[in-house]
């Protein structure tokens, strides 16, 4: 179960009730976890793999369960995002205990592509995202509808595809949506970068 630091203590405790944690990984258990042995073996990919909890934004946040399978197929099913892509730098601006971090992780690694993982300075400020994307040529990147009010596109020549999901997304111009279930994926026209 992902929980951010920052989320209120109220919300950590309900979280960590619902789901009845036994053990919580912090930062100093993941210093030295390359001296540790994997303990979960998905054989049939039934299992729970990853509890997500809902924003709450309703209510009381919802978990809700993904077995290894479910993931598995995810992962496979992200893959028409990054189509015609020849090579993939990803900046993941999502926090990870937001379900898309299975398109900016999942899909990336089984593609080989390189993923930078943003800090909150950066991932929280359209400017310095822009100026990040433009340093390390980022071409793909989950930005909220929210942050897209305040991003220059046009800036970011190296940035060609998009994904937003979360909260509304309002109309633009030259740009091709690919829509699935609960996001949209932009991939940027030739012809937006002379508006």
């Amino acid at each position: 179960v992902p929980i951010v630091p920052d989320y209120p203590e109220e919300r950590i405790s309900a979280i960590c009730g619902n789901c009845d944690a036994r053990l919580m990984i912090t930062e100093d258990f993941m210093q030295d976890i390359e001296h540790y042995e994997p303990v979960y073996d998905p054989a049939d990919g039934k299992e729970g793999a990853l509890l997500i909890y809902t924003s709450g934004s309703t209510g009381e946040p919802k978990g809700i369960l993904h077995s290894a399978g479910d993931m598995a197929r995810a992962a496979k099913r992200g893959m028409v995002y990054f189509a015609e892509m020849d090579r993939i730098v990803l900046a993941s601006v999502a926090l990870f205990s937001f379900i898309v971090h299975n398109v900016e992780f999942n899909t990336p690694f089984l593609l080989g592509a390189t993923i930078h993982i943003l800090p909150d300075e950066i991932r929280t400020s359209a400017g310095k995202l822009e100026d990040y994307f433009n340093r390390f040529s980022v071409n793909f990147s989950f930005i909220s509808p929210q942050m897209m009010r305040f991003f220059h596109l046009d800036k970011v020549p190296s940035l060609t595809t998009v994904m937003m999901a979360g909260e509304r997304v309002c109309p633009m111009k030259s740009i091709t949506p690919i829509i699935t279930e609960c996001s949209v994926t932009l991939r940027l026209t030739p012809d937006f970068r002379d508006l």
